[in-house]
Order: C-alpha cells, then sequence, then structure tokens
C-alpha cells in the first residue's frame, strides 16, 4: 500500500469540483472576529472548528481511513484561506493529530499552489486540483507550501 509505505497519499476527486467551488466560495465569504482569525506567521485566514469544516471532515473520514487502512477519530478541522504573499513553512503537524489532509478547495491562480512532502526519496512536489486532498503521516510527513508571489 502506498501510504504505509510513503507516508502519504493524493485522493483525486475527493470532493466533486462542484462541492469544491462552493466551499471555496464559503471560505472567501468575507470574515467575521467570531469566526476567524489572522496568522501572521503565514498571512492567512484561518477558521478553526468552523461547522461546515467539521462537516467535511466527517464526510470525508471513510475515505481516509480506505487510504490509510486506520480507524480514525475525527479531532478537529482547520480552514486555512491563502492569498498573495501566503506562506506556510516547513513543518510537521502536532503528534495528536497522527494522520492529517489538507483538501484544496479552489485557488484564484493560474495554476496550483504546489505542497511538497519530505520523504525517504527526497522532497516530491504534489499539486492538488480543487477537490483533491492530501492525506499524510503526522509525525513522519513534513510538508511545505512554496510562497505565492504577490499579484
Amino acid at each position: 500500500m502506498i501510504f504505509r509505505r510513503e507516508q502519504y497519499s493524493v485522493v483525486r476527486c475527493a470532493l466533486s469540483p462542484e462541492t469544491a467551488a462552493l466551499v471555496h466560495r464559503y471560505a472567501n465569504l468575507p470574515e467575521t472576529e467570531d469566526q476567524t482569525f489572522w496568522h501572521a506567521e503565514t498571512e492567512s485566514w484561518n477558521r478553526y472548528g468552523d461547522p461546515l469544516g467539521d462537516s467535511i471532515l466527517l464526510q470525508l473520514q471513510k475515505i481516509v481511513e480506505e487510504h490509510t487502512q486506520y480507524n480514525l477519530l475525527p479531532t478537529y478541522s482547520y480552514l486555512r484561506n491563502y492569498g498573495p504573499g501566503s506562506v506556510l513553512k516547513k513543518h510537521s503537524d502536532r503528534p495528536s493529530c497522527e494522520v492529517s489532509a489538507t483538501l484544496c478547495l479552489g485557488y484564484v491562480a493560474p495554476g496550483p499552489w504546489p505542497f511538497f512532502v519530505e520523504s525517504r526519496d527526497g522532497d516530491t512536489a504534489v499539486q492538488l486540483k480543487p477537490g483533491d486532498m492530501l492525506v499524510y503521516m503526522c509525525g513522519a510527513t513534513i510538508k511545505v507550501r512554496i510562497q505565492r508571489q504577490s499579484r
């Protein structure tokens, strides 16, 4: 199994393009202080435990379990909206996550913003289209985004 060997897997069309577009529009609605917070290090708007994010977490649980061959307990959702100048530095998610997933909802750019996954064979670029999901072991796999150039 790819996930067990590489400690990450790409799931194409985890959400339909239409559903991804709907959630992308939702994520870009004007933020309110009770729903979102600004993360200065990544220069992005964030929503922790958003009801729609939690719903997607539960909706995709079985797909993630199929790809990882683990029975999982959903813990939290985190919606991050990147814009021009946003960056996510090389890091590992907290160990309590164990398995995480990053879901591309959409972008306003000429092309996707690549993720780089550190694996035994070096860094692997992963391109996600709207609806695609990257599933990875948090303790073992480090994910990186390249800084998007300002418009």
